[in-house]
């Protein structure tokens, strides 16, 4: 009867038929009829499952590619550079690529005066040792003589040695970076000729806390990303923990190493390193998108008896898809909004429309 009544005036509401004193009428005939109307439908949100999983450790740091050995290679004799094999960037082979030769005519002239002078020296200094111990000559006359054959051998020798250091090969194999020199360039000993690097293996070298450090030792296997080999992961050893940190900072310097024998990693390319340490422990995952920032703070919810409750979380790794999240109410299989929460409040009605799988995650919104 009261249901009937109802429709009945809000038809003639409707119609623009019913008087002021009609509605007081049907408010003091139904009240319960308003409060129905005043509250909202659930919401409709899809929602995935709380679970508990073994959670690896890990440390991760933000580290920059450097090169295994860095050189400046400088000029050993002077001289005018005639050739020069290589630019910036060409790839160099220890021993066997020319990075500079310099003008050689003037001292194989040398060489051939100062090998003449050699020969007749000696003569000079044989022929003094057999009137010595003929007691021909003087003591003093034959220590002259000797002292010229080893002062011109001396000559002779200094000679050779520059000439053999006219041309200068790369010490190392790797890659020449920066050039000093041209042909035509006036060069004295020690002034630098080529910048090169030798970049297998390379070390990604990043700073790691002092809360952290001594959950790492040389020889964990560790695996580096790079952005400029996006998707790709890479897999590198710890090889050197700096003892010393950073005054400013409190970090210490890490270096993990990655063999790099096609050379498509270079140095001061941005990399990413993660290591896995110890045991692992249990933590709580949700799917990402359960996720809710606002500000600065992050919040899940989950459904209790047809209600959004809302969590506010910390968050931490992200595993396979899922996020690790951490709150003390959590419980595994809890079920949490993984869709439809961005405009939910604490204690909100939500009618679940699907389940998803866990592991899952939902489609794109």
């Amino acid at each position: 009867m009261a249901e009937n009544l109802r429709w009945h005036i809000m038809d003639q509401l409707t119609a623009g038929l019913c008087r002021p004193f009609g509605l007081i009428l049907w408010l003091v005939i139904v009240p319960g009829s308003m409060k129905a109307l005043a509250q909202p439908p659930p919401i409709p949100v899809e929602v995935a499952t709380v679970v508990s999983r073994a959670i690896q450790e890990e440390v991760s740091f933000v580290a920059t590619l450097e090169p295994n050995i860095a050189t400046t290679v400088g000029a050993l004799v002077a001289g005018r550079v005639i050739r020069t094999d290589v630019r910036e960037g060409d790839q160099v082979v220890s021993g066997k690529t020319v990075i500079i030769q310099l003008d050689r005519a003037s001292r194989e002239i040398s060489l051939r005066e100062t090998q003449a002078a050699v020969d007749k020296a000696d003569q000079d200094f044989q022929r003094a040792e057999r009137l010595y111990r003929n007691e021909f000559i003087s003591l003093a006359e034959f220590d002259r003589l000797r002292s010229e054959f080893l002062a011109a051998k001396a000559r002779h020798d200094l000679i050779a040695y520059e000439l053999d250091r006219t041309t200068l090969h790369a010490p190392l194999t790797g890659f020449l970076v920066k050039k000093y020199v041209e042909v035509g360039t006036w060069v004295n000993p020690g002034d630098p000729v080529a910048d090169l690097v030798d970049l297998d293996p390379i070390y990604a070298t990043g700073p790691v806390g002092e809360r952290r450090i001594d959950l790492l030792q040389n020889g964990l296997p560790a695996t580096v990303t790079v952005d400029a080999l996006p998707g790709k992961s890479l897999r590198g050893t710890v090889s050197h923990i700096v003892p010393q940190a950073d005054p400013q900072s409190r970090t210490f310097p890490v270096k993990v190493s990655i063999a790099n024998p096609d050379g498509r990693l270079k140095s001061g390319m941005l990399a990413r390193v993660t290591v896995k340490v110890g045991g692992g422990r249990r933590g709580f995952l949700v799917p990402k998108d359960a996720v809710v920032r606002r500000g600065a703070d992050d919040f899940i919810f989950i459904v209790e008896d047809g209600l959004a409750r809302e969590y506010k979380v910390k968050t931490g790794r992200a595993v396979k898809g899922l996020l690790e999240v951490y709150h003390t109410a959590l419980k595994a299989g809890q079920e949490v909004v993984i869709l439809g929460n961005e405009s939910l409040s604490d204690r909100a009605s939500v009618r679940k429309v699907n389940r998803h799988k866990q592991g899952v995650a939902p489609r794109s919104r």
